[in-house]
């Protein structure tokens, strides 16, 4: 009774025990806000269920009035990966989920209060800082929790993406795919994480495209493309920063490194990417782009010696 009389349908008169309800003769036409709608929920962890909780937003926001069935498969495979992160992972008893329909664009926000990404794979793989805690979650492949995820979810999620962002503590870790470019940059601190997912309604990206450009014709997950220049923002690229990027690549067979806005690297770094890991994973295909002189020396001297 109240939206019909709020949206016109219904004429109220009085109140409580005496309110009177009576068909409005000269119904107002009713205002919609077609190019957008937003809801807010917050949801306890425990024993919640990521498939139910997108099955409801779709209903409240009926969103298949503003995206199409292919967009909503980009958008739910994305909503669905992240919610269930926030629940194995987060160690934070609520999650808040924030869903947004703009005039060209949706996007959703999930925020916890939890352990922290970074902070939790940094302490998982014993790595010495929350900088390379996001240097080995841009891997693809790398979960704290292996028996139950494959560590794929945050890497399709952020191909798929027009924007993805993931916010914990002291930094931001951006994928901008409009740019086609990743950015890296220190906050404010912020307890737990707060993940952005945002994808253009008419989106042309196809889930089944991007997992086909990573996977084999079984299926695997077997290759990723490693952008060394988040390593250039730790110091010095030597070779106990080339092991620490080559960190679980094990898992891959065929890796392209690269090299874009990389100045320089050590002779030790190229020797231990280009000559040692291969040596010793000779199922594994190496290779690199967007190297510039002085750094392809260092890649063509160290394939050269590897060769002998």
């Amino acid at each position: 009774m109240s939206a019909l009389v709020e949206t016109g349908t219904v004429i109220k008169t009085g109140s409580t025990r005496n309110a009177h309800y009576e068909i409005n003769p000269h119904p107002l036409k009713p205002v919609r806000h077609p190019h957008q709608k937003k809801i807010h929920l917050i949801k306890k962890t425990k024993g919640l269920e990521e498939d139910r909780v997108y099955t409801e937003v779709c209903r409240i926001l009926d969103l298949l009035r503003f995206i199409s069935p292919h967009v909503q498969t980009l958008f739910g495979y994305a909503f669905t990966e992240i919610l269930n992160n926030a629940i194995d992972h987060s160690l934070s008893s609520q999650v808040i989920i924030s869903v947004e329909i703009f005039p060209k664009e949706i996007e959703f926000r999930i925020t916890d209060k939890g352990i922290g990404i970074f902070k939790n794979i940094q302490k998982s793989f014993r790595l010495k800082n929350e900088w390379e805690a996001v240097e080995h979650l841009l891997k693809g492949k790398q979960t704290t929790l292996p028996k139950r995820h494959s560590g794929e979810g945050i890497f399709f999620t952020s191909k798929i993406a027009d924007l993805f962002e993931i916010k914990s503590h002291s930094l931001t870790l951006s994928f901008d795919n409009r740019k086609k470019d990743i950015f890296i940059k220190e906050r404010r601190f912020q307890k737990g994480t707060e993940v952005t997912f945002r994808v253009l309604r008419r989106s042309r990206k196809s889930l089944s495209e991007v997992f086909q450009k990573f996977t084999n014709a079984n299926f695997e997950f077997d290759r990723n493309e490693i952008r060394v220049k988040v390593s250039s923002q730790l110091g010095n690229l030597s070779r106990s920063e080339a092991k620490r990027l080559l960190l679980g690549l094990d898992k891959f067979k065929r890796i392209t490194f690269d090299f874009k806005g990389v100045k320089e690297i050590g002779q030790g770094f190229a020797d231990e990417l280009f000559r040692v890991f291969p040596g010793a994973h000779s199922r594994i295909q190496v290779g690199y782009e967007n190297a510039i002189p002085p750094v392809e020396f260092m890649i063509r001297r160290s394939l050269r010696l590897s060769k002998h």
